[in-house]
């Protein structure tokens, strides 16, 4: 049981080095730099060696945000597009990391299977504080239509819904 969760990182949680977005992905980064000689421009390797220097910095923080934000809408479609959007920004966060050096990885290098997404949004949902989260999932699960359950963004919700219990 994590008793402080301003300590936990994805790591933590079982999330790949390379999806951490902290000093685990900037290791492996370097690693990656490193291993296929890569030449990259100053600028690039400088957004590399800040990126994760930001004071204050949590990965999937705007993630971490966007949930909390399910608590102000009132709707079950309003609350599962949330969650939607959070799967969303979880994918740009990753790729934006990976930006400098996207054009020297193979193709599906930064495919995030359920299994990996799962802990990230274990992650997600500890750094935000919501014990109500329960509440949220039962109010969408019992409201929204099959239909909506079955779509990408109803993937989002049961993926969420995985990494609660």
């Amino acid at each position: 049981m994590i008793l402080n969760n301003n300590c936990i990182t994805p790591k933590d949680m079982g999330v790949d080095k390379k999806f951490c977005l902290d000093y685990e992905t900037y290791n492996y980064q370097l690693n990656v730099i490193k291993e296929k000689k890569i030449n990259l421009s100053e600028e690039e390797l400088q957004f590399i060696n800040n990126y994760f220097k930001e004071e204050n910095y949590i990965p999937y923080k705007s993630s971490i945000e966007l949930l909390k934000t399910i608590k102000m809408v009132h709707t079950p479609i309003e609350k599962i597009n949330i969650l939607y959007s959070m799967g969303t920004e979880v994918t740009e966060s990753i790729n934006n990391v990976w930006k400098p050096l996207e054009k020297f990885l193979p193709k599906n290098f930064l495919t995030l299977d359920g299994d990996e997404l799962i802990k990230i949004f274990g992650f997600i949902i500890i750094k935000a504080k919501m014990p109500e989260i329960l509440s949220h999932l039962s109010f969408i699960k019992n409201f929204t239509t099959k239909e909506t359950k079955t779509s990408m963004i109803g993937y989002y919700y049961t993926t969420i819904e995985g990494g609660v219990i």
